[in-house]
């Protein structure tokens, strides 16, 4: 009995530098992996494209969205309808800014973000460079904020929305991003929306004739009036990445 305990005590032996390989592979491409998933999903960052999933900062001004609070104010107010509304404004002012169409992003933005887009459409123009996103769809939605005035109410959500997102100068060679692979925007946006009419236009102060205008007739600035629908007044990307493919696997029977 001692001779054969000594001969499994020597093959052990033997075999422990195997056992240890085997042990440190496992720690490597195993565990670590898994410990560094685990961490990077508490801190809130995608461990494959390093990019953080914390939700982006909300400015002071707004305090925290209480759906009661909104209700006071806009009695018929709905969150589903105000999600398909404003991805449905999201998507008139980025294909207003395709088309360099200046005219229709009065419809959906404020007289302080119309001039914005307006000048950075005149850059792009003098360049002969063209911005084309396109095939939106919204993956994450989420009011966060809301600022509740007199005459307007204002809303802040988060929006993460897939697309196609690149810019061709004047041959239409492309000169940023990819038609090929879409590109996943994480978004901070304010929608502001009338519910009083105003007697004078809050851009040059002119006493407005029709107050169910949505236009001064002096300075042409988009008015937020009693009968104005949702409009876009911030958009932010707070960061952006490539979407990763999905692979499939099948098996063959």
């Amino acid at each position: 009995m001692k001779i054969m305990f000594y001969q499994v005590e020597k093959i052990n032996l033997k075999l422990l530098p195997f056992y240890i390989a085997f042990i440190l592979i496992i720690i490597i491409y195993i565990v670590i992996p898994i410990i560094k998933y685990l961490i990077a999903k508490i801190k809130g960052v995608d461990f494959y494209t390093k990019k953080s999933n914390h939700l982006p900062f909300v400015p002071r001004k707004y305090i925290p969205y209480n759906i009661n609070e909104i209700l006071k104010v806009i009695p018929d107010f709905n969150e589903l309808k105000f999600q398909q509304k404003t991805f449905e404004i999201y998507k008139q002012v980025q294909t207003s800014l395709n088309d360099f169409n200046i005219q229709n992003l009065r419809n959906y933005a404020t007289d302080e973000l119309y001039n914005l887009y307006k000048k950075q459409l005149e850059v792009l123009k003098r360049k002969h460079i063209k911005k084309i996103t396109k095939d939106f769809k919204l993956i994450y939605f989420n009011i966060v904020g809301m600022e509740i005035k007199k005459e307007t109410v204002s809303l802040t959500v988060f929006m993460k929305i897939e697309c196609f997102d690149y810019k061709i100068n004047k041959t239409g060679k492309i000169i940023r991003g990819s038609k090929r692979k879409k590109v996943v925007h994480n978004y901070r946006m304010t929608f502001m929306k009338g519910i009083g009419k105003q007697n004078k236009c809050p851009n040059c102060g002119a006493t407005l004739k029709n107050t169910n205008s949505t236009t001064c007739e002096y300075c042409n600035s988009v008015i937020i009036g009693e009968k104005y629908d949702w409009i876009l007044s911030e958009k932010l990307i707070t960061s952006s990445h490539m979407k990763r493919k999905k692979f499939k696997y099948f098996i063959e029977k």
